[in-house]
């Protein structure tokens, strides 16, 4: 889950709350949030056999990359 906005009415951006870039796509969330999620299991005792993602497109680039 990431947010482009961030939550705080007076923001001083040492305690924002935003956690993805307000100029990226919606389009493309799906494929960086997949990237992060498997950069953070990669090295890990766990090892990724299988994702089941939607029809999405941007979720299977980001499978083959």
């Amino acid at each position: 889950m990431a947010n482009k906005h961030c939550r705080r009415r007076y923001c001083r951006h040492d305690n924002c709350s935003k956690t993805f870039a307000a100029e990226a796509s919606i389009a493309s969330s799906g494929r960086v949030l997949l990237h992060r999620s498997l950069d953070e299991v990669k090295d890990g005792a766990l090892a990724v056999k299988s994702i089941t993602t939607d029809s999405g497109t941007q979720s299977a680039k980001a499978i083959r990359d």
